[in-house]
């Protein structure tokens, strides 16, 4: 598949393993988020080539636990990240509870990735299941809304000036939702800055210098591609990196990514968005 659509590097994600922050035995929560790692490397990335990369699952859990995982595991060739099961999560993201994990990543000079989930097993706000009658409506929902409720959470509780060393990159909920948030957020802070002490500029500078959010899945966008460009640049080209979803049937290609926005933005921002971005937030450049 790489061979087939023209990409130089893959950063595998796990599937059924972002369901880890439901599961309710901790114990279990760390043995499975290890059995994975040693899998996913043993499998797929230990084979020499050095194009195929990871991030290591933590369970959210246990913080502790998952922090240990990271140290144990940031120096091993091709561990790129660090990824935390986003769907779920309790607490949310922005609580202290996670500041052990967060910390370990800092200090291994890796990114903490965010994948949105929707898998039948969580129930936790913001995840509406409860009343959706199709997977149709869970899916088209759970993604972007786990994701506005996450950033939501790590801004207005400081995770990015707590912790200033360290890169976000929040994973499959698409592009179209992050300007409106970035402008709620900013406007809620500049209302109600006295509930928000521990920033020192509005949320949206944050995101522009510190947060990253890859494409998929982009929606429907043959018959509107300037619109698809337009969105792009009202998020900010230098914040998105590409990601095709692979092997999954709602999987973008890279040509429905670039063939949207190549002569609506400049070369820079495309090469970015394509893979520079990326290349330099996992440190492959």
């Amino acid at each position: 598949e790489m061979d087939e659509f023209g990409l130089d590097y893959s950063v595998l994600n796990p599937t059924l393993g972002l369901a880890l922050a439901t599961v309710n035995n901790d114990r279990a929560a760390v043995a499975l988020a290890k059995a994975y790692n040693a899998w996913i490397l043993d499998q797929f990335v230990d084979d020499g080539r050095g194009d195929i990369l990871t991030p290591v699952l933590v369970p959210p859990q246990a913080p502790d636990k998952a922090a240990e995982i990271v140290d144990e595991r940031a120096d091993e060739p091709g561990v790129v990240g660090v990824q935390i099961p986003a769907t779920g999560l309790v607490p949310p993201p922005g609580h202290r509870w996670y500041d052990p994990l967060y910390e370990a990543a800092e200090e291994n000079d890796l990114p903490v990735m965010f994948h949105s989930g929707s898998g039948a097993t969580a129930d936790i706000f913001p995840v509406l299941r409860k009343w959706a009658e199709t997977y149709a409506e869970d899916h088209a929902m759970v993604h972007p809304f786990t994701a506005m409720w996450n950033l939501t959470s790590m801004l207005f509780q400081a995770v990015p000036e707590r912790f200033p060393d360290l890169e976000f990159v929040f994973q499959e909920a698409g592009v179209g939702w992050i300007p409106y948030t970035k402008w709620r957020l900013d406007d809620h802070y500049l209302e109600l800055s006295d509930e928000v002490p521990g920033l020192e500029q509005l949320p949206s500078k944050y995101v522009d210098e510190r947060f990253h959010f890859s494409t998929q899945p982009l929606g429907y966008t043959g018959d509107h591609p300037e619109q698809m460009a337009k969105m792009i640049e009202l998020v900010g080209p230098e914040t998105l990196m590409y990601s095709s979803d692979l092997p999954h049937p709602d999987f973008d290609p890279p040509e429905e990514l670039y063939d949207r926005v190549r002569g609506h933005l400049d070369d820079e921002a495309v090469r970015g968005i394509m893979g520079e971005t990326a290349a330099d937030v996992f440190g492959l450049s």
